[in-house]
């Protein structure tokens, strides 16, 4: 992991950490074009309008992140 490489990250206290991670994500924003593909634009409001329809379908990042790690543990991959 990157933090492992900069140990200075993990001196860090909580409200610094959360300033470095959106500095992080507003460089990226600067760095990558947003819209420059029109075929993921149109995935992207495809998929927001089906969670509109049916926001109970979503899965919540917490939970997602439980079940990609019991999937990758038990070799099943899928």
């Amino acid at each position: 992991m990157i933090i492992e490489k900069i140990p200075e990250i993990q001196k860090l206290r909580l409200v610094e950490k959360a300033q470095l991670a959106n500095e992080l994500i507003d460089q990226l924003d600067a760095d990558f074009e947003v819209g420059g593909d029109e075929g993921h634009l149109e995935i992207l409001e495809e998929r927001r309008k089906l969670f509109e329809a049916n926001p109970e379908s979503a899965t919540d990042w917490e939970s997602l992140k439980l079940e990609l790690k019991a999937k990758l543990s038990d070799g099943s991959g899928a």
